[in-house]
């Protein structure tokens, strides 16, 4: 399993909280998944890292320009897992 998937997600989901205007008054410090497919352990309980928002917040920031100037690294040489969201990220620099 790929945990470092799940930690972006819970990041992205605490930067949509606490951004909020409906929502900003709470804080998210971990998630938690309920899997429905009966794995060892079908409760999974991820802590939420400054680090782990950090990244997701630099990533938005380098998607939004990529978006907004239609420039777009290559990507293929990049290994898919968590080091190569860092590295896609510093590609825009």
């Amino acid at each position: 399993m790929k945990l470092w998937k799940y930690k972006i997600q819970f990041a992205f989901y605490k930067l949509l909280i606490e951004k909020s205007r409906t929502f900003s008054k709470y804080k998210v410090s971990h998630g938690v998944i309920h899997f429905l497919e009966k794995p060892e352990n079908p409760l999974m309980n991820l802590e939420i890292t400054d680090e782990d928002v950090q990244m997701v917040s630099d990533l938005i920031a380098v998607l939004s320009r990529a978006l907004e100037s239609l420039v777009f690294p290559d990507v293929s040489g990049f290994e898919k897992n968590f080091r190569w969201i860092q590295e896609f990220c510093k590609s825009f620099d």
